[in-house]
């Protein structure tokens, strides 16, 4: 695999958690240029901008400490979806073994 590719695949959890940032103070910024709101409204304001932006960070997190810790090889691993679909079309036996549908 190619050296940028890798980096690409290695690093983009860190991408993705430096978005949500610049999406978080960008929302910040234009709270302020909004204007017309109250302390009390710009302050509650702030605060779900910050909850939304650390719910949204928090996959990523964890994405980030499985590929820092070894659990996840790279961010192609996750997307892989082809394998998840197949576990649908299968049935589990009597035996406790998957077949086929």
């Amino acid at each position: 695999m190619s050296l940028p590719f890798r980096l690409i695949s290695e690093y983009f959890w860190l991408v993705c958690l430096g978005v949500t940032w610049l999406n978080s103070r960008r929302a910040d910024k234009e709270l302020v240029l909004l204007g017309g709101l109250s302390d009390a409204r710009l302050h509650e304001a702030r605060v779900y901008i910050r909850l939304f932006a650390v719910l949204g960070g928090l996959p990523w997190i964890v994405v980030g400490f499985g590929q820092v810790l070894g659990f996840t090889l790279s961010l192609t691993v996750l997307i892989k979806t082809w394998h998840y679909l197949n576990l649908f079309k299968q049935e589990v036996r009597l035996d406790g073994r998957l077949e086929g549908v």
